[in-house]
């Protein structure tokens, strides 16, 4: 045991000896090119190494050994290669973004090692390089971005700042607003979507129904139409002056409506657009949820003499619990989200009638360049997400209530 923590020690070492280095070489960069960077570094080890080797009387035995001069070549070569490529990424970026993505150069040793010698893998190998680009791409960002929330961007810089950003936060009318239009949208929209997605697939499920596949290719087809396309039929449908919504109702002796102009008019547009779009993609897990019910309870069902209305709050909605948990789940997350029709269909207004705390975050780092900010709007939305869901999973049980 002893033997192995001592083995285990010099690659505890290495991560700090490599992190120095990142640094040290992102600070160098600033002074000189990253040509210019890397063939110095390359040309201070070799320097280095050829004394040492000397000194050891190993550099003329090492000289002498067949083959080696074109493998140091190409060694040196593109040892160089590595070290100008790295310094001009760490030229644009920080040390610790372009530490995280040189770390992928695991996966490629693995594809290589494959390709050329033909060396194969255990799957232990690759679960564990996988495992590694995953901490490289999902959960580095998520560390970076909490940091970055912690920080303000002024005058091409960032700037410690604590937590001024949660600070403004809480006191941002704007935040409260689109926290307060998400939840309006949230406590409407998506009771109605699970609603209607679970009658939706009941009916289309229904042996009376036929061309049964053209219903279901038609309940779905919204969820994957174009947003811009969408968006356009939308507004033109709700125009104030030429819209079929206003001369429907102006036909049936009803004043026209300025949808997009008003506050609950805009809201009810955005409301509808959500539902009308992504009701189909709720249908259709509704759908894959009814059919893990047994027949037999409905043919049971039908022999007592059951109603449709008593087979459908008896027998489907207790089944399809879990479902519907999960869909109720799926959609709050949704909502919370939202950023798509906000933006395109209203621009958040009228004054900031319709923005949600997706559209406000959007704004504030792309907009307005607040991206620390915009880091702390994101982890409150993560913060509400979760604790939204967490109450919505305890509440039904997980679905077993």
């Amino acid at each position: 045991m002893a033997e192995e923590k001592k083995s285990l020690f010099p690659l505890l070492i290495l991560p700090v000896i490599w992190g120095t280095y990142y640094v040290a070489s992102q600070k160098l960069v600033g002074f000189t090119s990253s040509f210019t960077s890397g063939l110095s570094i390359r040309f201070v080890v070799m320097l280095a190494l050829i004394v040492i080797m000397a000194k050891r009387g190993e550099l003329g035995l090492l000289w002498k050994t067949e083959g080696v001069r074109a493998r140091l070549v190409m060694i040196g070569t593109l040892g160089f290669l590595l070290d100008w490529t790295a310094f001009l990424g760490l030229s644009m970026s920080s040390a610790a973004t372009g530490t995280a993505l040189l770390k992928c150069d695991v996966l490629m040793v693995n594809i290589i090692s494959v390709i050329v010698y033909k060396q194969k893998f255990t799957w232990k190998a690759w679960v564990c390089t996988f495992v590694m680009l995953f901490g490289v791409f999902m959960v580095y960002p998520v560390i970076k971005s909490l940091a970055l929330s912690f920080y303000d961007f002024e005058g091409g810089e960032y700037l410690f700042c604590g937590i001024n950003n949660y600070v403004t936060m809480c006191k941002d009318p704007v935040f409260w607003k689109s926290l307060g239009n998400t939840f309006i949208y949230l406590a409407i929209q998506v009771p109605v979507m699970v609603i209607l997605s679970l009658i939706l697939g009941v009916l289309v499920e229904e042996s009376f129904l036929r061309f049964r596949t053209c219903y279901r290719v038609s309940v779905f087809l919204p969820s994957v139409t174009a947003l811009v396309a969408y968006a356009m039929i939308f507004k033109l449908l709700f125009n104030t002056d030429f819209g079929l919504v206003n001369h429907i109702l102006r036909t049936f002796g009803l004043g026209g409506v300025d949808w997009l102009n008003t506050v609950w008019g805009a809201r009810a547009v955005v409301i509808m657009g959500i539902t009308w779009r992504w009701t189909g993609y709720n249908t259709i897990i509704m759908i894959a949820g009814l059919k893990g019910i047994p027949m037999e309870l409905y043919e049971s069902a039908d022999i007592d003499g059951a109603s449709f209305l008593q087979r459908f709050f008896r027998i489907t909605i207790p089944m399809v619990k879990s479902i519907i948990l999960f869909v109720s789940i799926t959609s709050t997350i949704g909502t919370l989200q939202l950023f798509d029709e906000s933006f395109v269909l209203t621009k958040g207004g009228p004054d900031n009638a319709t923005i949600t705390i997706g559209h406000y975050l959007y704004n504030t780092g792309f907009s307005y360049y607040k991206f620390g900010y915009a880091a702390a709007l994101s982890y409150a939305l993560v913060l509400i997400i979760g604790i939204l869901s967490f109450v919505q999973f305890k509440a039904t049980n997980g679905g077993d209530n």
